[in-house]
């Protein structure tokens, strides 16, 4: 649960829409039992078959070419617990090789509104995604959608959570990520555990990206010393995601605007082909010091498409103001969020808004 753009593609996520339900299947009214079963075996295969990484790199089951990436994976845990309070101590402290394809996330919208599909589940509560092992399922279950006329998208997603249920493995899939996009992941990860809202999966993704993208910069500065190679491209990449965060929420108030309105459903169908191509148009005209958006100027858009990226992508500001309210201290601002989300769960977004303008805003 990471990034679109760090694989530089809109069609692969590594997204929280990966985590699987594992509760009891018969408190799920409905067709979506059978749902649970097979994605909750699914997933119990794969951490049946997990086995300590020491040990499978020792017995020669891991290639070569995956040592250094899964070097890099346990320096980003530890610095995770050691730097940034995050409880990373027993994440991917195994590999699990059963199942290497991606899982796969299925999300869906209203053709004339910006509002997600959500589903409920045990545990993790209600979720605008359903998570899947097997690719064909997802296309079938996504088929299915569009038939009741819905904008669907069918997403890849290299890593999943269970919240700190389990142990999460390392899965092959992760490892072909590059090196700064592996350690946002592992980030992104810890933060689900560190907090995690239910019903909320905006904040919720909004927030691991935050900590994710703001954690890395500081891993890297940390590991690489003043001259620090690798902070420019991340440097670069943050700044694009801050101005892409813009960008994205004038497009946003401008379907609102046109959904909202007093238009037809056919003449808002119609409009909203103009506004995606506009969008498309000035994304083409903007400046930006990396390619990892190129994809949304030329790829098809829809509400879902335009959902799953405001989830990752569109409500950065609140926590970036924190963090500056908080002199770069990402711990403390972190431990802001947890104090004031926790205790008020509803508007969790606005709670990070009056947390950032709070004097102090920060925990010592």
């Amino acid at each position: 649960m990471s990034r679109l753009r760090r694989l530089g593609v809109w069609g692969v996520t590594v997204a929280a829409g990966a985590i699987l339900a594992l509760g009891i299947a018969l408190s799920i009214p409905g067709c979506a039992v059978g749902y649970v079963a097979r994605q909750s075996a699914s997933h119990l295969r794969v951490l049946a078959s997990r086995q300590p990484v020491d040990r499978a790199i020792a017995r020669d089951r891991v290639p070569q070419e995956w040592i250094p990436k899964i070097e890099l994976i346990q320096d980003a845990k530890r610095f995770a617990v050691e730097h940034l309070e995050l409880p990373a101590a027993d994440l991917y402290e195994t590999i699990s090789l059963v199942r290497p394809e991606p899982t796969w996330v299925v999300t869906a919208a209203p053709r004339d509104a910006l509002e997600p599909v959500t589903w409920w589940f045990p545990i993790v509560g209600r979720v605008a995604y359903r998570g899947y092992y097997d690719r064909q399922d997802a296309a079938d279950f996504a088929a299915r959608l569009r038939r009741r006329d819905l904008d669907v998208l069918v997403q890849a997603a290299g890593a999943f959570s269970t919240l700190g249920w389990f142990s999460d493995p390392i899965r092959p899939s992760m490892l072909e990520r590059s090196g700064s996009s592996l350690v946002n992941l592992v980030l992104h990860e810890a933060a689900h555990r560190r907090l995690y809202v239910k019903g909320q999966t905006d904040f919720n993704e909004s927030f691991a990206s935050f900590v994710g993208d703001a954690g890395t910069l500081l891993y890297y500065r940390a590991r690489e010393g003043e001259a620090c190679p690798t902070c420019a491209r991340v440097d670069a990449l943050n700044a694009d995601a801050t101005a892409f965060s813009r960008f994205l929420r004038g497009v946003v108030e401008e379907l609102e605007a046109l959904y909202g309105g007093p238009a037809s459903r056919e003449e808002k169908l119609r409009l909203r082909e103009e506004i995606f191509a506009g969008a498309q148009a000035r994304y083409r005209e903007m400046e930006w010091e990396t390619r990892a958006y190129d994809g949304f100027a030329d790829r098809a858009l829809d509400n879902a498409v335009i959902l799953s990226l405001v989830r990752y992508e569109g409500r950065r500001e609140p926590f970036h103001r924190l963090l500056a309210a908080c002199h770069g201290d990402l711990p403390r601002a972190v431990r802001g969020i947890v104090s004031r989300v926790e205790k008020r769960e509803t508007d969790p977004f606005g709670q990070v808004e009056s947390l950032a303008g709070a004097e102090p805003p920060c925990p010592p």
